[in-house]
């Protein structure tokens, strides 16, 4: 195409070359530098793995400070379309000096599915190695409900972004007002929301439970957007789960596939579904078994930060 693109990146190559991010990019190249040369020879540096920035500057200085292996952890669920994790087969881990992306020395993968998907991207299986999904370990412990015993009731849990929390809570609500389904329903704002102001449609109420794994075995079905994680703990106890697909995104979910999991296009549609919401009892599926490593002793994750400890 003969198309200019410039307009479209333009403000984003000024600030990244000239702006606040060039700034930005200068202090941690100098702070990693700095931190890390005092530091003590590590054997292993483990950090959080999403392609930001920030990443680049630490691995960097790590590798210049002559410190041991890097691994990365992405610590959520991975899509085959987020290139923070999953760039062409020809930049990950290439030989190329001249042109080698920066890539920690392996990547940790929290379980089948990750792991997969990761093959598929092209990782080398000597780059990969298998851990324990912390974040979900949780999924673990029994499963004690505290339902309320007259009415069905539904979670809306809240989305990172503003964005796409409004359009979730306006779909919602509009799916309210075609027909009242007889349900008691919550809202959970996600934690970014905080100190966002909250303005909830005054048939909704905030929910009050510790934790959100606790919010959602107290529903019967959970209201989420297409992206959120949120989405595969509920289908793992049982719930119906009821993603709203935003045109704004991609359309695709870390629970895709996965059983009581449906995507909704209108109101109408996620109306139709609300009223054959029904009073269940909540259930461990093999959901996890599916997705995840989930082991409360967590012996990969015990043999990577301690080499000297034998696990089978």
């Amino acid at each position: 195409s003969s198309t200019s693109l410039w307009q479209a990146f333009r403000n984003a190559y000024r600030d990244q070359f000239f702006g606040k991010t060039a700034m930005l990019n200068c202090l941690w190249l100098n702070i990693f530098e700095e931190s890390l040369a005092r530091m003590p020879h590590q054997r292993l540096g483990i950090y959080l793995f999403e392609n930001q920035p920030w990443e680049m500057a630490f691995i960097h200085a790590w590798r210049k400070a002559g410190h041991g292996e890097l691994l990365g952890v992405a610590h959520s669920t991975t899509r085959f379309w987020d290139t923070r994790y999953f760039k062409d087969r020809r930049d990950q881990w290439s030989t190329n000096c001249a042109s080698q992306m920066t890539w920690p020395d392996r990547v940790a993968v929290n379980g089948p599915a990750m792991n997969a998907q990761a093959r598929n991207a092209g990782y080398p299986a000597d780059h990969m190695v298998d851990v324990e999904a912390l974040r979900y370990i949780h999924l673990l412990q029994d499963l004690v409900a505290a339902r309320t015993k007259d009415v069905p009731r539904v979670l809306v849990s809240g989305e990172y972004s503003p964005t796409a929390d409004e359009y979730l809570m306006t779909q919602f609500s509009q799916a309210l007002d075609i027909e009242d389904p007889q349900i008691l329903v919550t809202v959970r704002p996600h934690p970014a929301a905080s100190g966002r102001p909250i303005s909830l449609d005054p048939r909704l109420r905030l929910d009050e439970h510790e934790s959100a794994f606790e919010a959602l075995i107290a529903a019967d079905a959970t209201v989420c957007g297409a992206l959120s994680t949120v989405a595969v703990e509920s289908a793992w106890i049982g719930n119906r789960t009821l993603l709203i697909a935003d045109p704004h995104v991609i359309m695709t979910s870390p629970a895709e596939g996965l059983n009581q999991v449906e995507f909704f296009l209108t109101p109408r549609e996620l109306a139709q579904a609300l009223r054959h919401v029904k009073r269940q009892d909540v259930t461990s599926s093999s959901t996890s078994v599916r997705v995840f490593c989930l082991d409360p002793k967590i012996p990969r994750w015990r043999g990577l930060v301690s080499p000297s400890i034998k696990t089978k």
